[in-house]
């Protein structure tokens, strides 16, 4: 039982140290409620993964391979979610940095896709940032959002 609490308690890290990483990297009023979000959520995937990882250390035959293939595909999942988590992370740093090409800030302003929850961040940060090119700086005032326009003045 001690082995399977510590896989799942690895498995539930994977997946709460990359946002809480992200939580103090967004300077954000809610940060406490996104905290509590990510470790309620680890904890769910704690109280998932060790019975699990359990079954996959007591059972025997075939019954062992379905609970190994479970527990890899949980693991699996909790990594790619990590790595989507990193990839905003450092997204977001990009959009505020002065060192970043032009070219990739529009880049990342012309991205559709989703950066859970934070685009309202990245647009505010391309907004702020000084090295913006002005079409994205036209884009990013166009969608109406009155936080970006504030960081656009």
């Amino acid at each position: 039982m001690f082995i399977a609490t510590l896989l799942g308690l690895s498995v539930a890290l994977i997946r709460f140290t990359p946002e809480n990483s992200l939580i103090w990297d967004v300077s954000d009023a809610q940060g406490g409620i996104a905290l509590m979000f990510a470790l309620g959520v680890a904890a769910f995937v704690f109280l998932i993964a060790t019975p699990v990882a359990y079954g996959a250390i007591q059972k025997k035959g075939l019954l062992r391979v379905v609970w190994i293939v479970v527990l890899g595909g949980i693991c699996a999942y909790q990594f790619l979610h990590a790595i989507e988590i990193r990839d905003t992370a450092n997204t977001l740093r990009l959009a505020a940095s002065l060192n970043t090409d032009p070219a990739r800030l529009s880049a990342i302003g012309a991205a559709s896709r989703s950066y859970h929850g934070l685009e309202y961040n990245i647009d505010n940060r391309l907004a702020s940032n000084p090295t913006t090119p002005a079409p994205l700086l036209i884009t990013l005032y166009h969608k109406g959002r009155h936080g970006t326009k504030i960081c656009l003045a």
